[in-house]
């Protein structure tokens, strides 16, 4: 079977968001403050996650940016700390190649056609045509100065579980709970999108463009936005199941 190379996060990375995001359950005995590294492929970040131990603790990162090649595994009683929109977690741009010959089952290496937009300690993940993207789930993506969750420009990625809350803190009504453009053949289902604020700051729950095609935008949740549940624009993909709690009340 032939197989291609993709540089893809697996389990949470938010790119060019203003950071809120925490991770509920942590003990807070122990906090560590996170400059950002350059020369570590999640900026410091694993790194102090680590460092806390089985205890869990805080992550305090500062008011810059984190600069992400690779995933950042949160345990369930870790907690991220930010500075609201000052805080801001960017992944690079991802980068692909065709393989030079098929992968088979148990290889310890791959030959790429091209190494262009690939370095040294970036996260890679290898698909046929079948199996792709990446998965972002089980998160609370909460009082992020832009999207809580962001889909742009890619294809075959998995949206499921998450709630997204009180999002867009950087520019009122302007950013959504989850946000999709130019991304295709995706699936967002079961999904929660609140903003339970006086002032609401969230624009959708979820909202995807027009130049979307063929999504799955399913048995999602959402309430209390500031321009309604769910703006859905994306062309052949199914819309079923969204429950608009604003429209039943």
């Amino acid at each position: 079977m032939n197989y291609c190379l993709r540089i893809a996060p697996f389990i949470t990375i938010l790119a060019g968001l203003g950071l809120g995001l925490a991770v509920q359950g942590a003990e807070k005995s122990i906090t560590i403050p996170v400059k950002p590294k350059a020369d570590s492929p999640t900026a410091g970040i694993q790194e102090a996650i680590d460092a806390l131990g089985p205890a869990g603790g805080v992550i305090r990162l500062q008011a810059s940016e984190y600069a992400l090649r690779q995933s950042v595994k949160i345990p369930s009683n870790v907690t991220i700390q930010g500075r609201g929109p000052e805080t801001i977690l960017r992944k690079g741009k991802q980068a692909g190649s065709k393989l030079v010959a098929p992968a088979e089952n148990q290889d310890r290496s791959v030959r790429v056609e091209s190494g262009a937009g690939l370095a040294i300690g970036d996260e890679i993940g290898i698909f046929d045509q079948t199996t792709v993207g990446w998965e972002h789930s089980h998160a609370i993506c909460e009082a992020n100065g832009r999207n809580g969750i962001a889909l742009w420009d890619g294809a075959g990625n998995t949206v499921k579980n998450n709630v997204c809350l009180n999002n867009s803190q950087s520019a009122p009504g302007r950013y959504s709970g989850i946000w999709l453009a130019a991304t295709s053949a995706s699936v967002i289902s079961g999904n929660r999108c609140i903003d339970n604020q006086p002032a609401k700051t969230q624009k959708h729950g979820i909202e995807e463009l027009a130049n979307c095609q063929a999504n799955t935008v399913i048995d999602n949740e959402a309430t209390r936005n500031a321009a309604g549940s769910f703006s859905l624009l994306g062309k052949e993909g199914p819309q079923s199941g969204n429950r608009d709690h604003d429209q039943l009340r």
